[in-house]
């Protein structure tokens, strides 16, 4: 048995054509913008075959399980902790592993510039986890694109989930930085908290810039 959807706690969206055609125009957010998108847990007999490709780059997120994905007769496994963005007009098929299916985020994305983002993706990619790698915060930035559109496809929503959707996609493409970011914050937080004590625990006395340093 082979199915597109059903699975259990399955949640996803399409943006209606209507809006997606408009979009091309939209200065905000026109060069990069979400066709759809979804997240499917423990998919299970998952499977999709499309010879003809789509319209859309298809970006699919693992984050536990495994599957396959076939580009125009090349076929890659994909598991925990890869992704893979397929490119518009390429012959493609994919699907869960039958004994350990895939959880997997996926987002059909377009637009001028989307091209930009999905370069050199068209293999899996891993991303290792670490005390800095912030999965559970890319995950909360998906989940607040779908959360917008799920309350309508005002035009105030579809731009913010769109901007929302450059950022999502910032963080897979230039991944040192979105981790080393976290390790500047967390280090001015500590270093900021221990210069702030030590002025506490030394209000009467005069202290310098070399007596910071050497505290630090």
């Amino acid at each position: 048995m082979k199915i597109k959807h059903g699975f259990k706690g399955e949640h996803f969206l399409i943006v209606p054509y209507q809006f997606v055609s408009t979009l091309h125009k939209n200065p905000l957010v026109g060069e990069v913008f979400i066709h759809s998108l979804g997240h499917f847990a423990n998919a299970r007999h998952h499977y999709i075959n499309r010879p003809e490709g789509r319209n859309e780059y298809i970006f699919i997120y693992c984050i536990s399980g495994c599957g396959w994905v076939c580009i125009a007769g090349e076929r890659f496994t994909l598991t925990e902790n890869q992704f893979i963005i397929i490119p518009p007009g390429a012959a493609h098929s994919y699907g869960a592993d039958d004994s350990d299916p895939w959880s997997i985020y996926w987002i059909h994305f377009m637009g001028k510039k989307a091209g930009l983002f999905a370069k050199g993706f068209e293999q899996p990619v891993t991303i290792v986890p670490s005390e800095t790698s912030r999965i559970e915060d890319r995950l909360n930035l998906f989940e607040e694109m779908y959360a917008v559109l799920y309350n309508g496809f005002t035009y105030e929503n579809l731009c913010y989930a769109n901007l929302c959707l450059v950022h999502f996609l910032g963080t897979f493409k230039f991944l040192r930085q979105y981790h080393s970011a976290k390790k500047r914050a967390e280090f001015s937080s500590n270093s900021i908290n221990m210069v702030i004590y030590y002025m506490h625990e030394n209000i009467s006395n005069k202290i310098t810039i070399k007596d910071f340093a050497d505290y630090l």
